[in-house]
């Protein structure tokens, strides 16, 4: 669900998505009220407002039609990242998009 929300959202075709989830130990994080969740979403520029904020709403959903024993905070950061600045399998992704 985590992952079709982001997905639809940023409006990426179905095959596009990846969902990776890190919880993090109590003792490496800082002291709150009921329980906050932080997503961060990796894409490449050029999405729309809109669309980042469908995947922004997606999420909080997702998040909030589960049971919580108390109040929950979702967070979402969105990274965006150039092609310059990734590679994949060896490869620049730049040098995919702009052969020589």
């Amino acid at each position: 669900d985590i992952g079709e929300a982001a997905r639809t959202g940023l409006g990426l075709p179905p095959d596009l998505r990846s969902v990776y989830l890190v919880p993090l130990p109590a003792e490496n994080t800082t002291v709150k009220d009921g329980y906050e969740i932080t997503f961060v979403l990796y894409s490449a520029p050029g999405k729309t407002i809109d669309q980042k904020r469908a995947a922004i709403k997606g999420l909080d959903e997702v998040v909030r039609s589960r049971e919580w024993d108390g109040p929950v905070k979702v967070v979402v950061i969105i990274k965006e990242h150039d092609p310059e600045n990734v590679g994949v399998d060896g490869v620049l992704r730049w040098d995919t998009l702009n052969p020589a």
